[in-house]
């Protein structure tokens, strides 16, 4: 039986908080179901279908434990989870302050 590779950057832990898809002069949001220091897993009611790499996504989402983050990602993964769309956004462009403050929010949920 072959043994399944993680092939993730980081480690991911579950969230309970909702993550604001910033487009144009319109705002939707999405629950996350996890997130690492390099992206988030949400749920979305579109139908987005594609991954689409060139396009950015402009998201913007509060941590339990301290700073609002507001960047940009790009879709890396779509899926089915439990009967809703399921979209993984890669960050992209991610100031320093934020990465700390993912990496060490990440980590304390992990411990």
């Amino acid at each position: 039986m072959a043994q399944e590779i993680d092939q993730r950057r980081s480690a991911r832990c579950a969230v309970d908080l909702f993550v604001e898809e910033l487009a144009d002069d319109t705002s939707k949001l999405h629950p996350a179901v996890n997130l690492s220091e390099f992206g988030i897993y949400l749920l979305m009611e579109d139908s987005r279908r594609a991954i689409d790499v060139q396009r950015l996504v402009r998201i913007r989402f509060k941590l339990p434990s301290g700073p609002t983050i507001e960047t940009q990602g790009r879709i890396v993964h779509v899926d089915d989870h439990r009967g809703q769309r399921g979209v993984r956004i890669a960050f992209d462009g991610l100031e320093q302050d934020d990465s700390h403050a993912l990496k060490t929010f990440v980590n304390s949920q992990l411990a």
